[in-house]
């Protein structure tokens, strides 16, 4: 099931949006989490408080993995991507995101990103045959407030160097042992590690050529599942 930002703006005394604004939220965790999520008129009772644009009698809508699934965006920004945006939080995350991507596209933000990155990989890693575990590397920590304010952390550079060697030996030993074995048998090579961020998604421009005009219009972002 896809997932979806629509634009839309709380109508005219919808004094209960924000609550359901909430509820909804609390759903969608529980649905990305594999729990079970109970029947609810939380959905119809959010957009009867809403007006939904409409482009030619459609709603117009945007992937919300844009944000939701950037590796180069903060975990915690990333979770907004599954939250209905009220016109003024919608104004706050966008405009959040956009000075994000402005200073990694610029090149700053490089300590933090690298720390990300390398968590995430480690993170990702499962025991394969009889490899040792990962080296252990920093937590990514908060995302830093200002270009200056990121700073590596003590052996930062060492410890994402010794992850690199160790996901390469990984992919090295995950291919040499899937040429032996049946495909029922074949092990998942690890993703690729871009110990300093991958690439810059275009898709990115997009999203903001698209939503900027909602906003302007007074327009937030309401969750579609």
């Amino acid at each position: 099931m896809g997932i979806d930002w629509v634009p839309a703006r709380p109508r005219a005394g919808a004094s209960e949006v924000r609550e359901l604004v909430a509820a909804q939220a609390e759903r969608v965790r529980r649905y990305r989490l594999g729990e079970p999520v109970p029947a609810s008129d939380v959905e119809q009772r959010l957009r009867g408080c809403l007006d939904i644009a409409e482009v030619d009698g459609i709603w117009p809508t945007f992937r919300t993995a844009v944000i939701g699934m950037n590796p180069l965006f903060p975990p915690e920004w990333r979770e907004q991507a599954y939250l209905t945006l009220l016109p003024g939080d919608a104004r706050r995350a966008v405009d959040r995101w956009r000075w994000w991507h402005g200073e990694i596209t610029a090149g700053r933000m490089r300590h933090y990103l690298r720390r990300l990155v390398a968590a995430e990989a480690a993170a990702a890693l499962v025991p394969v045959l009889d490899l040792p575990p990962a080296p252990e590397v920093a937590p990514a920590g908060p995302p830093p407030k200002s270009a200056e304010a990121d700073s590596p952390v003590a052996g930062q550079q060492e410890r994402i160097r010794a992850l690199a060697e160790h996901i390469t030996l990984v992919d090295e030993t995950v291919r040499a042992h899937n040429r032996t074995v049946p495909r029922s048998r074949r092990i998942a090579r690890p993703e690729p590690f871009w110990p300093g961020g991958p690439p810059a998604n275009p898709w990115i421009e997009e999203f903001f050529a698209w939503v900027g005009p909602h906003l302007d219009d007074g327009h937030g972002l309401y969750l579609w599942v």
